[in-house]
């Protein structure tokens, strides 16, 4: 559900905090609140956590500068 958007209340622990981990795992954006802080910044270091893993990547070696032709390349040579 990208570009969805839902906030959560009780985010800090149980049905809350599942929820908020659920929604951004099908990546919708979240907006959590409760109660207790620590509970909150918790589950913030979750959600961190989540998307750490959902967006992790791998350098990849560049192609050889002969493997790309410059774009709207002129045949007519001007």
């Amino acid at each position: 559900m990208a570009g969805q958007f839902c906030v959560i209340t009780g985010a800090g622990s149980g049905v809350g905090r599942a929820c908020a981990l659920a929604l951004l795992d099908d990546g919708w954006s979240v907006a959590l609140a409760g109660r207790r802080k620590a509970a909150l910044q918790e589950t913030v270091i979750l959600l961190v956590t989540l998307l750490t893993e959902l967006f992790r990547y791998r350098p990849i070696s560049p192609m050889p500068s002969h493997a790309c032709s410059p774009p709207f390349a002129s045949d007519s040579g001007g």
